[in-house]
């Protein structure tokens, strides 16, 4: 997310990374409605005795790249939180609601990822994935 910020601050074109552009912006999605969900575990790196160092491992269960399934598989308060937060927020260029706006982009990484397999056309908009990506940063802020 924050590449894409700074190539669109500096006014770089897009047409030069065009694709790894929009593959990390849905790449960003991705991992911002995965950690919704993500669990941090501790673990032992290091036992000497008695003595042990630990330290927290974060995963999620959540597998696969496609938004809306993923965006389906969190808790049901938490979609309809962010559906919500999402109906009336700046972020939300195109006045849909965020599971038409998931379902749009959602095999957006892998098509943008491998795009020189398929000649390199791709349907995914560049800008709806921007300012998805710019809503769940901002949504997720603590």
């Amino acid at each position: 997310m924050n590449i894409a910020e700074i190539a669109e601050s500096k006014a770089v074109e897009r047409d030069t990374f065009y694709h790894a552009y929009k593959a990390n912006l849905a790449f960003s999605i991705e991992l911002f409605l995965k950690c919704i969900e993500a669990t941090s575990t501790e673990r032992t790196i290091l036992r000497v005795g008695d003595a042990q160092i630990t330290r927290l491992f974060s995963g999620s269960n959540i597998r696969g790249h496609e938004l809306d399934k993923i965006f389906g598989k969190l808790e049901q308060d938490r979609r309809k939180i962010l559906s919500e937060k999402f109906e009336s927020h700046p972020c939300n260029v195109t006045c849909s609601t965020l599971e038409n706006i998931l379902a749009e982009l959602s095999d957006a990484f892998v098509k943008d990822r491998y795009a020189f397999e398929i000649g390199g056309i791709t349907s995914s908009d560049p800008d709806t994935l921007l300012w998805t990506a710019r809503f769940f940063k901002d949504a997720l802020k603590p």
